[in-house]
């Protein structure tokens, strides 16, 4: 958890200043970094709109696919614009975990799990429990 303490009558800390002490990580994103302080659970994190149009559009072709409206990949991509190789690898972002898309939509994801990572997977695991120790989270 995190503990605030205000320091008093030290010498060291200016008045109306505190010293806090926090439990974090330094984590790689790409070529950002972003700082993660662990156990602070009351802090809502922000959805990764990315992540979510990734999952969104991932559903909408295999419906597309499975509901007779597109015959093949090949036909979404021209249909679409987009490369048939794209439509390829983003179906199988269709087949995630439960769990893991509820996380997604929660903004609760690994730190680390990006839309391009994602992208990036060759062939992602169909069993779900490997599916969150490739992805990052607890399995």
């Amino acid at each position: 958890s995190l503990v605030v303490e205000k320091e008093t009558g030290s010498a060291a800390l200016p008045e109306g200043l505190i010293d806090l002490t926090v439990a974090f990580q330094l984590k790689r994103r790409g070529v950002e970094a972003k700082l993660v302080i662990h156990d602070a659970r009351s802090a809502a994190a922000a959805p990764d709109n990315n992540l979510i149009v990734l999952l969104a559009r991932a559903h909408r072709w295999f419906d597309a696919l499975t509901g007779r409206e597109a015959t093949s990949v090949q036909e979404i991509a021209r249909r679409d614009g987009i490369d048939a190789s794209d439509v390829g690898r983003s179906i199988q972002i269709a087949f995630l975990a439960p769990d893991i898309v509820e996380a997604i939509l929660a903004g609760r994801q690994p730190v680390e799990l990006t839309a391009r990572r994602l992208m990036r997977i060759g062939a992602l695991p169909i069993e779900w429990d490997r599916q969150r120790r490739l992805l990052g989270f607890p399995a």
